[in-house]
């Protein structure tokens, strides 16, 4: 999760001037940056107690909203607005600290980044400079990808976001801008209104695209529009003490309960956004009309300082953590490492705020200036970008066995599991799944095996589909979605309904006689396997149960390629999860009890403390850290019970 920078948007002078010797600058402003900015980091850096801390994006979209639209209504108004000096001034705020971060960022990537990682950064850092990082990521966001916190520009998506709106904002206001402030107020309410009922249809899964909603504007645009409407609205009933006191409190009670309690399960944006964006409004409008304890407590010196660091703490605290990452070779900073690059980023955010973001503010800065070197460092960038992408990550860097293995990181190189057919991902809406030719193209000549599970499954189909072309394997995969009768709490709705049809309807009335349950296996599932097996047996359905596979805390060719490059033999084992062979024994055991045919997939591979990890030809078995490539399912595939299941069933 990332969040925008509608700080870097917020500077409320139109001249340009240093905001704090304006007689209308408000430091409670720059402490509701704060207290946007500093959740988001915390969150990012892994603390546990902020893992809400990513709707800080939310509470800078209804600043920037507040600031930004009360200047372009304000000039609209008065009849002095200028397209072109609004957009200097956009230039003028948010390139410079961004070019320099980009191009940091880019001369760092070179040298930790292997060749595939490097060429999908080149992508992200053209969508960046372009303001469509949104659209980029959100395009990248399959089930297989790099995970989010290997991307070092992921937090650019709402850059973009507000960007885009910043388009179209200004022309909506000249159709609109002289006009009633009613009739402002109900336009602008109108289109909230229906930005808001997307967000929460997506949000809660309804039209099967949530990673739309998280990115792009449309789903977005509600969070923006209720800053102005903050602006738009006047409520005499807030020049009361009494009531101001009241109503900030609780808006910092929606802000802070969001930041304590969310977690990245949260279904997001939608009706979850709703309480930290009306909480950040509720204190821009009792801000605007009076003094509180609340507008006191965020005026504070210490927090309005990181809120005038606030878009460059943004901008650079995301690269600094996934870089420190990857140059570490670790999943997760330890609290040491936290607190460090805490006080970088914090750092890095001062230096830029002073040495690059106040001196372009600078009105003696002539627009001409702005714009050229905006063009400059766009054009930069982009070839840059270009460069990595069409160079294809520049591997002349690494030996050609370092590069031949890293490639297997590109999400491609995932085994053939007839996704979108009979393995869907999230992002799939149910109706992909075809139930006739996935699920019941029986064959009265041969053993009917159906395959069943979450991706864990999906990826054994391969081996044994082209091992065993005698059998007729049948298969029912959906990601994240364990092959069981009682769900864990968090899955979402729609797995847990399928798997109450499948068993119900399909298993629970004779269709199958033999059925593998696959699945990335955890200890809180045991209950649940255990449950599911005496459910298989008591309704004559004879099943194979596939353990856990072996799991590595970074993707397998990673490990690899590096292990290579660094001549360090010992890196791979090092990063294999240390709890796999207990639950492999746990799983197994309870199979045996409820007459269940047990395959170990981590025993198939691992034998002495000692785990393949590629074939003889040098092709890593995993693609990430626990997905099998085309050559790893073949390679299970060779020790599973098949000549078992193949038997007669009665």
């Amino acid at each position: 999760m990332a969040a925008g920078n509608g700080h870097a948007a917020a500077d409320p002078l139109a001249q340009g001037r240093d905001q704090r010797a304006s007689r209308n600058y408000r430091p409670d402003i720059d402490g509701l940056r704060a207290l946007a900015v500093l959740p988001i980091v915390l969150c990012h850096l892994g603390i546990e107690r902020f893992a809400g801390g990513y709707v800080g994006v939310d509470i800078f979209f209804v600043i920037s909203g507040y600031l930004i639209g009360g200047i372009v209504l304000d000039q609209i108004h008065r009849g002095i607005y200028s397209a072109s000096a609004f957009y200097v001034r956009r230039f003028r705020r948010i390139v410079p600290a961004l070019v320099v971060t980009l191009a940091i960022t880019t001369v760092a990537m070179c040298v930790v980044a292997l060749p595939y990682p490097l060429r999908e950064y080149g992508n992200s850092l053209i969508a960046a400079m372009l303001s469509v990082s949104n659209f980029f990521f959100w395009l990248t966001a399959g089930y297989f990808e790099a995970p989010a916190a290997t991307k070092p520009l992921l937090h650019t998506w709402s850059l973009a976001v507000e960007e885009q709106y910043y388009l179209i904002f200004p022309f909506l206001m000249f159709l609109v801008g002289r006009r009633s402030r009613g009739t402002i107020q109900i336009v602008l309410g109108a289109l909230a209104l229906l930005s808001f009922g997307a967000s929460v249809a997506g949000a809660s899964g309804m039209f099967d695209q949530q990673e739309a909603t998280f990115y792009l504007l449309p789903t977005r645009l509600w969070e923006l529009l209720l800053g102005v409407l903050a602006v738009e609205t006047r409520l005499g009933l807030l020049d009361r003490r009494g009531v101001r006191e009241t109503l900030s409190a609780i808006g910092l009670i929606m802000i802070g309960l969001p930041i304590l309690l969310y977690t990245p399960d949260t279904p997001f944006p939608g009706l979850a956004a709703l309480p930290p964006c009306l909480g950040t409004a509720i204190l821009l409008a009792t801000g605007a009309h009076g003094d509180s304890i609340a507008r006191q407590g965020l005026s504070l010196r210490p927090i309005v300082f990181f809120g005038l660091i606030s878009y460059s703490l943004y901008l650079w605290h995301w690269p600094l953590i996934v870089l420190l990452k990857e140059g570490l070779l670790t999943a997760e900073l330890s609290r040491g490492l936290q607190l460090g690059a805490f006080l970088l980023s914090v750092a890095l955010a001062w230096f830029s705020w002073r040495v690059i973001e106040r001196p372009w503010r600078d009105p003696a800065i002539k627009s001409r200036t702005i714009l050229l070197g905006t063009a400059i460092s766009a054009a930069l960038i982009v070839a840059a970008g270009t460069a990595l992408v069409v160079s294809k990550g520049w591997p002349s860097r690494y030996p050609p066995q370092v590069v031949r293995v890293a490639e297997m990181l590109h999400p491609l190189k995932a085994t053939p599991s007839q996704k979108g057919r009979c393995f869907l991902t999230k992002d799939m809406p149910t109706h992909d799944y075809d139930v006739a030719f996935c699920r019941d193209r029986r064959d009265p000549n041969n053993r009917n095996i159906l395959l069943m599970g979450d991706s864990h499954s999906a990826h054994l189909w391969y081996g044994l589909h082209n091992r065993y072309p005698q059998l007729n394997i049948l298969q029912y995969a959906f990601a994240g979605c364990k092959p069981v009768l009682t769900q864990q709490p968090r899955v979402d709705d729609r797995c847990a309904a399928m798997m109450r049809d499948m068993f119900a309807n399909y298993l629970g009335r004779g269709r199958i006689d033999w059925v593998i349950l696959a699945a990335n296996w955890k200890q809180e599932d045991l209950p649940a396997i255990a449950e599911t097996l005496s459910w298989l047996h008591s309704h004559g359905i004879h099943a194979v149960l596939a353990g856990p596979v072996v799991h590595y805390k970074l993707p397998l060719p990673q490990l690899l390629a590096l292990s290579i490059a660094r001549s360090d033999p010992t890196l791979v084992n090092r990063y294999r999860s240390a709890g796999d062979p207990q639950l492999d024994e746990r799983v197994a055991k309870i199979a045996h009890d409820h007459g269940a045919i047990y395959f170990s997939t981590y025993r198939t591979l691992c034998r002495k403390g000692r785990c393949e990890t590629m074939d003889a030809d040098g092709i890593p078995l995993e693609f990430d850290q626990a997905h099998f490539t085309a050559t790893g399912s073949m390679r299970v595939a060779r020790g599973f019970p098949m000549e078992q299941v193949a038997l007669p069933a009665k």
